[in-house]
């Protein structure tokens, strides 16, 4: 399938924007940090001029703001746990929730977004400590045949260390994962990368790194729910991967799905060609594609 207009488009918006730069800059990636450190925590306020059709109601579960997108404010028998990506610094976006009220409209299902704690304030141990509960009351509430959980980039490595540590722990697991350009190794150590570097459009492999250690804390970055192409894929649940031609982390997202396969894990595996990191949350008629093909996989 030829890439869209509208995906070329949006791709030449984010060059003029320069994330690219601001990650492969040594001193630009640590002003983020910095910057961060000195304004401390904020309170998350979405932002008045988005135009959404779903019900959303904010609630404080663990210390952290939740979402609760519903259909027109309709209970659900079905759920999403949804968590958003951002290199583990970057709270939801406008994209993000934009995305999220496609997903929750189209689906039919109530999709729960939290806001779980952040770097430079939290590590993932933080995170974890404030997620999980959350979802031990989403799965009791629905049960593992009516729950997804859902995540794209750094969200999707939290979901899918989630799944790692709920499989460990005994607790039941979702009906599936969908993983959209997953993080799934912060030490961003595969040789593999360095060749898809100059093709990536929005990723550089020394930002992730510093932003990677920082999320591990005092962990080792290759725990694998820090680095869940590390842990044993043995007994997951169905996993939906998706991932964008023109991202570096294709290398370990494939290694990845290699690996949950070789261990007997049902793998739908997606790259779509040209495309560049995390595109199924942005603007594009691929994005689309991608929420009608989750909603139709999951008929």
């Amino acid at each position: 399938m030829a890439q869209s207009m509208g995906s070329r488009i949006f791709g030449l918006i984010i060059r003029l924007m320069r994330l690219k730069r601001q990650m492969s800059d040594p001193q630009r990636v640590q002003k983020i940090v910095d910057d961060a450190r000195a304004a401390g925590p904020q309170p998350y306020v979405m932002s008045a001029k988005l135009k959404l059709t779903s019900t959303v109601d904010q609630t404080i579960e663990s210390g952290m703001q939740v979402y609760t997108f519903t259909p027109q404010g309709q209970p659900t028998r079905a759920a999403v746990l949804y968590l958003h990506g951002g290199a583990y610094i970057y709270q939801a976006s406008d994209f993000h929730w934009q995305f999220i009220d496609a997903l929750c409209q189209k689906t039919g299902a109530t999709v729960v977004a939290p806001l779980y704690p952040k770097i430079p304030f939290a590590s993932a141990a933080d995170a974890y400590a404030a997620v999980e509960p959350l979802y031990h009351c989403l799965i009791g509430q629905y049960g593992c045949d009516s729950l997804q959980l859902m995540g794209d980039s750094a969200g999707g490595g939290l979901a899918l260390g989630l799944v790692q540590r709920m499989r460990d722990q005994g607790v039941a697991l979702p009906k599936r994962v969908v993983a959209m350009s997953p993080w799934v190794d912060v030490t961003m150590s595969n040789p593999a990368i360095a060749a898809l570097e100059s093709g990536d459009q929005v990723l550089s492999r020394h930002g992730l790194q510093v932003f990677g250690a920082l999320w591990a804390g005092v962990e080792n970055p290759r725990a694998p729910h820090i680095s869940p192409l590390y842990g044993d894929m043995t007994g997951l649940c169905p996993l939906v991967v998706i991932a964008g031609g023109r991202e570096i982390f294709v290398p370990d997202i494939e290694t990845f799905c290699d690996k949950a396969r070789a261990a007997g894990v049902a793998v739908t595996y997606r790259k779509y060609a040209g495309m560049m990191h995390a595109f199924p949350v942005f603007p594009m008629p691929e994005a689309t594609q991608v929420v009608e093909e989750i909603v139709m996989s999951n008929e």
